[in-house]
């Protein structure tokens, strides 16, 4: 999913982080835009995130689409 956002939105960062360095109380896999866990192993999402999801909390950070050809 990650990449094909990537593929349609201007200035999005995508990092994957192993668990060892997420902050305590974390846990993997996870979705995360900034701060705000979209889906959590274990809980919100049960570790699956919802594509329409993530782009609207990339949008409200500021992501723009790419303009079509």
């Amino acid at each position: 999913m990650a990449f094909s956002i990537l593929d349609q939105y201007k200035n999005v960062k995508v990092e994957f982080i192993p668990l060892s360095m997420l902050k305590p109380g974390y846990v993997a896999p996870s979705v995360m835009v900034d701060e705000e866990v979209l889906a959590a192993d274990g809980g919100k999402g049960n570790g699956v995130a919802v594509k329409q999801e993530v782009i609207d909390a990339l949008v409200k950070k500021g992501a723009v689409k790419y303009e079509q050809d």
